[in-house]
């Protein structure tokens, strides 16, 4: 008897058993099949945020052709009414253009006739702002090829134009071998003081000869940096600076209304003691030292 109560109750213990596992299997399985459930959705919901992005981003190209296309347009239109609004612009600069061209032919073929001169400066002056690049080119070039009487009735051109232009024009030439003599003049002659600083720095060149040519335009522009010139003028008071001795006399007798003994024709020996009675004279009232009046 107790081996078969022991079976039925194995039996009944062992379909306990199925039945419990078959329901948690059954839970297992329905919760699985939820998270499937969730998962296609969930790449439903990507699938569909994924079309709306393509979506926006297509329409986002499109508006943006549209905008480039406007903006295109809108520069053509812009480069139009620029075009036209220069035209009389470039036509007034293609007329300045060549009135320098005729001007500048005038000069080579008569440099040294001075109607043609006075001609070329009152036609060029109101278009300094044209014509002032072209001569100094003229400039460059007439140096280039040794044509001094057309180089020097370039200088006596520019001098007589707009002196602002011409400054800003002739300041880098004083870097320039070629040109920086004359356009140390020039700009002693232009009298804008503007130029005064610029020539200063030059004072100490080893070139005596650009040195003095930076003197002379200083003296004649005045300021404190004319007054740092005239021991310069009075070095070319010496034989060995015998073409700079008579300019260098003019200006300094002009400065000072004295002559110091000085003569410009006289022997060597006292044109040598005279330099140096204007050198000791400078050292004593160099620092008191007026300009006369113009």
């Amino acid at each position: 008897m107790k081996r078969g109560r022991s079976a039925a109750a194995l039996l009944l213990l062992a379909a306990a058993c199925t039945s419990g596992t078959s329901e948690r299997l059954d839970k297992i399985e329905n919760r699985i099949q939820g998270q499937i459930l969730k998962s296609n959705r969930l790449e439903e919901d990507q699938q569909a945020l994924a079309e709306r992005v393509a979506a926006d981003i297509e329409a986002m190209r499109k508006d943006n052709k549209a905008m480039r296309d406007e903006l295109d347009l809108l520069r053509s239109q812009l480069a139009a009414l620029k075009k036209a609004a220069l035209a009389p612009q470039n036509a007034a600069e293609a007329e300045a253009e060549k009135i320098v061209q005729e001007e500048i032919e005038n000069i080579r073929r008569a440099p040294k006739h001075a109607e043609t001169l006075d001609a070329a400066a009152q036609r060029l002056r109101p278009i300094s702002g044209t014509a002032v690049p072209f001569l100094v080119l003229e400039l460059r070039q007439a140096m280039k090829r040794a044509d001094l009487p057309t180089a020097g009735a370039l200088e006596q051109v520019l001098a007589r134009l707009e002196p602002g232009v011409v400054v800003a024009a002739l300041l880098p030439e004083l870097d320039m071998k070629q040109t920086r003599v004359l356009a140390a003049g020039i700009l002693g002659q232009v009298g804008h003081t503007s130029a005064r600083e610029p020539l200063a720095r030059h004072l100490d060149d080893a070139d005596f000869t650009f040195r003095f040519a930076v003197a002379e335009a200083l003296v004649k522009l005045r300021g404190p940096e004319g007054k740092k010139a005239i021991p310069v003028l009075i070095e070319a008071l010496k034989p060995v600076h015998r073409n700079h001795n008579i300019i260098a006399y003019d200006l300094l007798h002009r400065l000072t209304n004295l002559t110091l003994g000085y003569k410009m024709f006289g022997p060597d020996e006292e044109k040598t003691a005279s330099a140096a009675r204007w050198q000791e004279w400078w050292d004593k009232h160099g620092d008191t030292f007026e300009y006369p009046e113009p």
